[in-house]
C-alpha cells in the first residue's frame, strides 16, 4: 500500500493495527534465533494442538525476535480490550493453562 495522503496513511495504520490487535484473541510465539534455540517450535506446536483440540477462536502466529533473549521463549497474548501481555520462559506444557486463562 502506497501512502499518498493522510487518508491512505490512516488506512495503512488501521490495517496494521487490525493485524496486531485483532478483534479476537491472538497468541504470538517468538520464533527468532534465541526463541527457536530455547524451544519455541515445541511451544508453538503445543498451542496449535491445544487450540485445534478445543476448537478455540484464537489466532496463533509465529513472530520474530522480541528482543529479550535472556527471557526466551517468549509468548505475547492479546485479548481484545485488555493490555498486551508478554509471557517469559514458557514451556510446551504451559499452553493449556495459558489458554484456560
Amino acid at each position: 500500500m502506497r501512502i499518498r495522503d493522510l487518508a491512505s496513511f490512516n488506512a495503512a495504520r488501521e490495517a496494521g493495527l487490525a493485524k496486531l490487535l485483532p478483534p479476537s484473541p491472538r497468541i504470538a510465539v517468538g520464533m527468532g534465533t534465541c526463541g527457536v534455540g530455547n524451544g519455541a517450535e515445541a511451544i508453538f506446536r503445543a498451542f496449535a494442538d491445544t487450540i485445534e483440540q478445543r476448537g478455540m477462536p484464537v489466532q496463533l502466529a509465529r513472530t520474530g525476535c522480541f528482543g529479550f533473549c535472556a527471557a526466551e521463549p517468549l509468548v505475547s497474548v492479546w485479548l481484545p480490550g485488555k493490555p498486551l501481555v508478554i509471557l517469559q520462559k514458557i514451556r510446551p506444557d504451559d499452553a493449556p493453562a495459558i489458554l484456560d486463562e
